[in-house]
């Protein structure tokens, strides 16, 4: 029996109406390092089967995923060595829907201290996971950053983020050429605003949008996945106000 363990349930995704794969994290005494853990499960919560790979350090911070252009699955995700130091890397995993492990990749280039990643999509053939602790990379003084892979992982560019994009990054695709992105933003003066840009492949700007309580400093005025579709004209972002209980909405109606 183990002594100890923990288990995380990170992200979700469908399969089909009966069937759904579930991604997050796994570390026990049994091992020196932590493991990707991925389950099959149906409706009814029952475990079809599970699988878990093995990383190259203690714990696993944060993960994404996407599915690549052959219908599997790449699972992003942030690995530290926990405390007190807390340096983090990257770890890129290709998978298939059975679970079977296809193509890795590590980088450990960007800067330990804040190294993360908080969402990743495949869009017009390449990989563009969004990440923190790779602005030494770019030339401009960005929050957060792109990390640009080709489809066997490897590193293209590290890419700016427009809009001054700080945190809680959601992207999702909207064709080939064209994507969301949404989470909290630096608006000045001073304030963290609930944002959402559409971008182009190469990040030019095509629409912004952002709302929040003037004059507040938010620490959370957005959180991880706080993005929902309702229908091809109405995409919408949630988030908070500074420690009032507000609730606030920064909707783009349009063309999706």
């Amino acid at each position: 029996m183990l002594t100890s363990q923990y288990s995380d349930i990170i992200r979700i995704y469908p399969l089909s109406e009966s069937e759904f794969l579930t991604f997050g994290g796994w570390k026990s005494d049994t091992y020196p390092f932590a493991q990707l853990w991925v389950m099959k499960m149906d409706t009814s919560l029952n475990i079809i089967w599970d699988k878990k790979f093995m990383t190259n350090r203690l714990f696993i911070s944060n993960l994404s995923i996407t599915m690549t252009p052959d219908s599997n699955i790449l699972i992003g995700s942030a690995l530290t060595t926990g405390s007190p130091n807390h340096l983090h890397s990257l770890y890129f995993l290709e998978i298939t829907k059975e679970g079977d492990s296809l193509k890795s990749s590590y980088f450990n280039q960007g800067y330990p201290p804040t190294t993360d990643i908080q969402s990743i999509i495949c869009i017009n053939g390449q990989y563009k996971a969004f990440v923190d602790g790779y602005e030494a990379f770019t030339s401009n003084n960005c929050f957060t950053q792109i990390l640009a892979l080709d489809t066997d992982l490897n590193w293209v560019e590290i890419r700016p983020i427009p809009n001054m994009h700080d945190g809680f990054l959601t992207a999702e695709k909207i064709d080939e050429t064209r994507y969301f992105l949404s989470g909290m933003a630096y608006i000045s003066p001073y304030s963290y605003d609930i944002a959402i840009s559409k971008f182009d492949t190469v990040e030019n700007t095509l629409s912004f949008n952002h709302a929040g309580t003037t004059g507040d400093v938010s620490d959370y005025s957005a959180w991880k996945q706080c993005k929902t579709i309702a229908n091809s004209n109405s995409i919408y972002v949630g988030g908070t106000g500074k420690d009032n209980g507000d609730f606030i909405v920064a909707s783009k109606t349009g063309e999706k």
